[in-house]
């Protein structure tokens, strides 16, 4: 899906970001979920957001990486997860 985007050439913005000002968004197939047909979201929390006590509590999860877009730093600490349930 998208395999064509691999090859977009972006240039980099001065946040870090890829500038996509020009790209044309009408080819881009944003994938669905067979169960609900809703936006399939990836099982990753951004910008330093609580986990939820469940993954919090599922060793699995703990598997953590920050990064930014120019590199990727993973780490594991469970010291390091923050339990959080929204209210």
């Amino acid at each position: 899906m998208n395999a064509d985007w691999l090859d977009l050439d972006a240039l980099d913005a001065p946040d870090g970001d890829a500038d996509l000002d020009a790209a044309d968004f009408s080819s881009f197939n944003v994938p669905s979920c067979s169960s609900c047909d809703g936006i399939l979201k990836p099982d990753v929390e951004f910008f330093s957001r609580q986990v939820t006590v469940a993954a919090a509590a599922d060793h699995r999860h703990h598997g953590l990486a920050i990064g930014h877009s120019r590199g990727l730093l993973p780490f594991l600490s469970k010291a390091l997860i923050w339990p959080h349930e929204p209210a």
